[in-house]
């Protein structure tokens, strides 16, 4: 084939890439955010992204933009999200354009990769459209910060492009782009750090003769001082994440293996926020166990390229398997975007026995039957695209997709709490919050949403549980939340708890004028309250001193004789169990503290949870 003729038909399979890849995806331009993590890098940081020169910042950045504060790290997503906002108006939007663009590069590269790999150019034309339009990629196509798989996936098949033409021409421009393309791959996502090892497999398959060779020990070099470099600007960024990095989450997580297989061929489980779910796990077994059999069955169709397929597939997998952060199991398992590099390899082990069929079997019928069964596959997975991806159309779908398939997906139930509330569903956005906290009980922010929701509802008591709740796990958690609960033990006549909130308001913020009004109201109260409680409160300042000097026994009494002057006097309750306990009734003791608790007492509620199993 002249040159000429082969510019043409390239430029042909890029028109129809680029025709398909928009025709599916154009609707998602106008998709909104759906609130999980992209409101926060992107939506909530519109005015860094809009300031460039804040690109070298993003190389000593987490994927948030902050310092040391997650363990993500995502250099080239971040500098890409500046890029876009340069555009001006809703970055959202323009967030879509760029990810449908790097889809369609990455779909082209994978053409070009194909046919370097031996398959025929109308195979190659094949997977790029398979990839192009499959229903499996549109976690990744849309959802914004999917971003850094795109990156990853686009630089990765460049680099190993450039590897391979280099091992057979070499060129120090084919040095220069495969380097490039290997560290912008690196600065993507961490997951590039396989390709070394694909490049050396690739080797060992195809190559194995020069695997020793000066040019192999310069990249060899070349690999290991990048990665050098890629490590200490990462240690720059992120905090530790050994805990979500570990042989123990490999074991936990091994069945996004089988699950992945089985969702390259039909949407089971298809959840934008997914759990493992049992029928799909033991699916993709199947699936796996008759590829097998097929390949020990038919070992003419098994060869060289299957294995480096199959490898791919793994490696390329396992570092989102070996990763298992401390929500997952209450928020997702595994997440679909990551799929997209390593279906490459599936698609490879699809189409090459299809392949091999036709060039075995030189008849007409054959090769108008793989037509149509193309064009059938073509139409299966455009269809299902197309009904699946308003998933991501805006929050409210969002979260509905992944409670429906994910039932225990606390952030789900966030989410849509919070979109339900806005609509002014105050019932059903409740509701919403408390399977949030039943699901995830350290879940402070939805915890905090649920306190706020019933204290309009004038439910105190609950309000409080759940601020004291919150507080007590997070005491840093925000200002706000100390004035909430102070608000809410004011309303139940707690003043003493509610004043020391409110100073507490007071040292964070000392210009909150709402809370000086309330300390002020507070004295007044205290200032005005009714005889009895007045003679209670000289009884119990008694047994409080009686108490410091160690009669418990005398101070207990000037604590009953309080009670009988308020009986919902709940400091004189807490000292009342305070001296219980160090006379050793540690039963009587966590009585006291409970009424006290109950009506509403802080102080109460956090020795009920230290003491009172």
């Amino acid at each position: 084939m002249n040159n000429k003729k082969s510019l043409v038909i390239s430029i042909s399979v890029y028109f129809l890439i680029i025709l398909v890849c928009t025709g599916v995806y154009f609707q998602t331009i106008f998709y909104g955010y759906t609130q999980n993590d992209d409101d926060i890098i992107i939506g909530n940081n519109a005015a860094y992204l809009k300031n460039i020169s804040n690109i070298p910042d993003a190389f000593v950045s987490d994927a948030w933009y902050r310092h040391k504060e997650i363990e993500l790290y995502r250099p080239l997503q971040n500098i890409s999200f500046i890029l876009d906002a340069r555009w001006g108006g809703d970055i959202i939007h323009v967030v879509h354009i760029s990810n449908l663009l790097l889809h369609i590069l990455c779909c082209i590269s994978i053409f070009h990769l194909l046919i370097l790999l031996g398959f025929r150019r109308k195979y190659a034309f094949a997977g790029a459209q398979v990839y192009a339009v499959h229903f499996l990629f549109l976690h990744t196509v849309i959802w914004g910060p999917a971003r850094g798989d795109l990156l990853l996936s686009l630089f990765s098949i460049l680099s190993f492009i450039f590897f391979i033409l280099l091992l057979r021409q070499t060129n120090w421009y084919l040095y220069l782009l495969h380097l490039i393309s290997f560290v912008l791959a690196l600065f993507s996502k961490e997951t590039a750090l396989v390709l070394p090892v694909i490049f050396l497999i690739y080797i060992l398959l195809f190559d194995k003769k020069e695997i020793w060779n000066r040019s192999n020990l310069f990249l060899l070099t070349s690999y290991f001082v990048l990665i050098l470099i890629f490590y200490w600007l990462r240690d720059l960024s992120i905090t530790g994440s050994r805990e979500a990095v570990s042989i123990g989450s490999l074991f936990l997580n091994i069945r996004t293996l089988p699950e992945v297989v089985i969702k390259f061929f039909i949407p089971v489980n298809f959840s934008v926020m997914p759990s493992f779910n049992f029928p799909a796990t033991i699916s993709g077994i199947l699936v796996m166990i008759g590829m097998t059999v097929f390949f020990v069955m038919k070992r003419k169709f098994f060869n060289k390229t299957i294995l480096f397929s199959m490898l791919w597939f793994g490696l390329f997998l396992l570092p989102g398997i070996i990763y298992r952060p401390e929500f997952s199991s209450y928020h997702y398992e595994y997440l679909d975007h990551r799929d997209y590099l390593p279906c490459l390899g599936l698609l490879m082990i699809v189409l090459l026995p299809i392949q091999q069929l036709e060039i075995s079997n030189r008849k007409t019928y054959l090769s108008r039957l793989i037509f149509s069964g193309f064009i059938i596959v073509m139409i299966y997975l455009i269809s299902m695209n197309f009904y699946l991806h308003p998933s991501y159309k805006n929050p409210l779908t969002y979260s509905e997709n992944a409670i429906d398939k994910n039932p225990r997906c606390a952030l789900a139930y966030f989410i849509h709490g919070n979109e339900v509330y806005k609509s002014g569903n105050m019932y059903a956005a409740l509701t919403d919050f408390t399977n949030a906290v039943k699901y995830y009980p350290k879940f402070y922010d939805a915890r905090y949403n649920k306190a706020v929701l019933l204290f309009r509802e004038k439910r105190f008591p609950e309000a409080l549980d759940d601020l004291n709740r919150l507080l007590d796990s997070r005491p840093d958690y925000n200002n706000m939340s100390y004035f909430m609960r102070g608000v809410t033990e004011y309303n139940l006549h707690d003043a003493d708890a509610a004043k020391r909130d409110f100073e507490t308001v007071l040292k964070g913020d000392p210009g909150n004028q709402e809370a000086r009004q309330y300390l002020l109201n507070i004295d007044r109260i205290i200032g005005n309250t009714s005889p009895a409680l007045q003679t209670a409160r000289k009884l119990n300042d008694e047994g409080v001193a009686e108490g410091k000097k160690g009669n418990y026994k005398d101070a207990m009494d000037l604590f009953l004789k309080a009670l009988s002057q308020a009986p919902e006097f709940t400091e004189a309750m807490v000292n009342l169990g305070n001296c219980k306990h160090a006379l050793g009734d540690p039963e009587g003791a966590c009585r006291e503290w409970k009424k006290a608790a109950a009506l509403g007492s802080s102080s109460a509620r956090q020795l009920v949870v230290k003491f009172c199993k």
